[in-house]
């Protein structure tokens, strides 16, 4: 029989959005480059949004790089919209994809899990 114990009570206040970014291109992630992705409040459109959660992979390996984004669910106010948004970077910071679409999730209709399409970025030579 399985008691539960404080610890499993603390975790149940926890939840997350799970999801995979691919991308269209036919090519290898460089060695080093840094896999990011938030799960934010995007209600307010005169402001910057605020994020409730984030996971970050270092070398992530390859497409698709799935992600779960732990975060509090009392934080989620259903009157409002939350997005996910996700970024890969080389190793020495410069973008190299990012999402150019908003990825709803939570309220409105949509769910705990999202797909992400990134879209390559311009990288200037130095």
């Amino acid at each position: 029989m399985y008691k539960a114990d404080s610890k499993s009570s603390l975790s149940s206040e926890i939840s997350v959005v799970r999801g995979q970014a691919s991308y269209r291109e036919r090519l290898a992630l460089r060695p080093g480059s840094v896999f990011e992705a938030s799960l934010e409040d995007v209600s307010r459109a005169d402001a910057p949004a605020d994020i409730l959660g984030s996971v970050k992979f270092e070398t992530p390996g390859q497409i698709p790089i799935k992600f779960e984004i732990p975060f509090d669910p009392a934080k989620i106010d259903e009157r409002h919209a939350f997005a996910v948004r996700a970024r890969i970077a080389c190793a020495d910071g410069r973008l190299m994809f990012t999402t150019d679409t908003v990825y709803p999730v939570l309220t409105r209709g949509a769910g705990r899990e999202v797909d992400l399409l990134v879209m390559r970025a311009m990288i200037s030579k130095q």
